[in-house]
C-alpha cells in the first residue's frame, strides 16, 4: 500500500469522517491512525491479546505476527 504524504492527511481524515461504508472499516482505519499498527496486525488481532480492564490498557501483539519478530 502506498503511504499518505503528510499534506494529504487532513483531506483523508475529512473523507474518512464522511465515509458511508462498513462501520468496521471506518473503525479499523481510525484504530490504525491512533496506533500506527500495520493492517495485518490489526486484521489478525485476537481479543486474548488485549488487556483492557486495567489503568493502562495494553495490546501485546505476538512476535510471529510482527515484522521484526518481537512482541
Amino acid at each position: 500500500m502506498v503511504a499518505l504524504k503528510p499534506e494529504e492527511l487532513p483531506e483523508f481524515l475529512l473523507r474518512l469522517d464522511d465515509y458511508q461504508g462498513h462501520r468496521l472499516t471506518y473503525l479499523g482505519m481510525r484504530f490504525v491512525i491512533y496506533t500506527f499498527v500495520r493492517t495485518r496486525e490489526l486484521r489478525e488481532a485476537e481479543w486474548k491479546e488485549f488487556e483492557l480492564n486495567c489503568a493502562n490498557p495494553l495490546w501485546t501483539i505476538p512476535a510471529e505476527r510482527m515484522k521484526m519478530r518481537r512482541e
